[in-house]
């Protein structure tokens, strides 16, 4: 490692905490989960603490100013289950994030001695830090995940790059965007339909039994691993932690059955992201998730938080609903599994 390296990568301490909300504040579109372990918020509506959060420890990274001042580059956060959520946007590309990398590196990119050092320290960070509990998964910006994964003794078994994407439609509910081959009308027509036949349902711990396939459903198809098996407490307990703290809204038939869902999984500043959006493989194709997505996302932003979600890269299906809710590509994601 060269002796003169401009990163340091140390602990956070409580005096951090005021820049490391400002780094957040301007960065937490692609990093809301990693966000909300210093939120903390309990339940959607109550105001965000920022504290250290108790069950990770995290640390940043800074860049020394030839004045030897120091800017925060990135935050790594690692939690007591192996998964470690990482926030380095001067890796990612375009945008605010290129603005940043230039403000960093007085206008120039990121120099290859300075990538060595960098490599060197989060190498170096992985050994000392991630043994214990074994490292199990990562999650944060694609380019900057692509980078740490070369930095590990850990071979990834499986990876995942998705696009991220942010509301940029107005903030009414009734101006969120509609399907391009189809008119206002139409759309307005078929959401009326869906309603007469729907109800829209913000669920309580009183709902964990008729969420449950759709939550075991979501989990088996969207979020773990191939091959991982998940019994039917830890899925209850992981539910019923979602419904106290997290909004979800599900669509409720005639009979009092579910067949669709769509929640947040995560509460930060001042984002919040969207995840487990579900429909029964029966009751698909019906337009019941973008009501919901709409729906959800009218509400986010009535409690002040902007809704951003990411989507598989290999879901150009999934990405054409979100277009239509009003959502449009900020950047990448990328979740790898150990």
């Amino acid at each position: 490692m060269n002796s003169h390296s401009r990163f340091c990568l140390r602990p956070i301490k409580k005096d951090d905490l005021t820049k490391i909300f400002t780094f957040l504040q301007a960065f937490e579109y692609g990093c809301t989960a990693l966000s909300s372990l210093f939120a903390q918020r309990t339940k959607p509506e109550e105001p965000c603490r920022f504290t250290l959060p108790v069950r990770n420890t995290c640390f940043v990274l800074e860049v020394i100013t030839e004045d030897q001042d120091s800017i925060i580059a990135g935050i790594l956060s690692y939690s007591s289950s192996g998964l470690l959520y990482h926030c380095l946007p001067f890796l990612e590309q375009g945008g605010k994030n290129a603005e940043f990398l230039k403000s960093l590196f007085c206008g120039k990119d990121i120099s290859a001695e300075d990538k060595a050092d960098l490599r060197f320290l989060c190498t170096e960070f992985f050994a000392k830090h991630c043994a214990s509990p074994p490292l199990s998964s990562m999650m944060g910006g694609l380019q900057s995940g692509i980078f740490l994964e070369s930095c590990m003794p850990k071979k990834v078994t499986e990876a995942r790059s998705c696009k991220l994407m942010s509301l940029t439609a107005s903030p009414a509910l009734s101006a969120l965007s509609f399907p391009p081959d189809c008119s206002e009308d139409t759309t307005r027509r078929k959401e009326t339909e869906i309603l007469k036949k729907y109800k829209l349902h913000l669920c309580t711990f009183s709902d964990a039994d008729r969420l449950s396939d759709l939550m075991t459903g979501y989990y088996i198809e969207e979020v773990l691993p191939a091959g991982t098996i998940i019994t039917d407490k830890d899925m209850r307990l992981f539910l019923n932690q979602r419904l106290k703290t997290q909004l979800i809204f599900a669509m409720e038939n005639e009979n009092g059955a579910f067949e669709a869902m769509a929640a947040t999984t995560a509460l930060g500043i001042q984002t919040a992201r969207l995840g487990g959006i579900y429909t029964l493989p029966e009751s698909r194709r019906q337009g019941l998730a973008f009501v919901l997505v709409k729906h959800i996302s009218a509400e986010l932003l009535k409690l002040h938080y902007m809704p951003v979600l990411f989507v598989r890269t290999a879901n150009p299906g999934a990405e054409k609903l979100y277009t239509n809710c009003g959502f449009s590509v900020c950047g990448g994601y990328r979740i790898a599994y150990f």
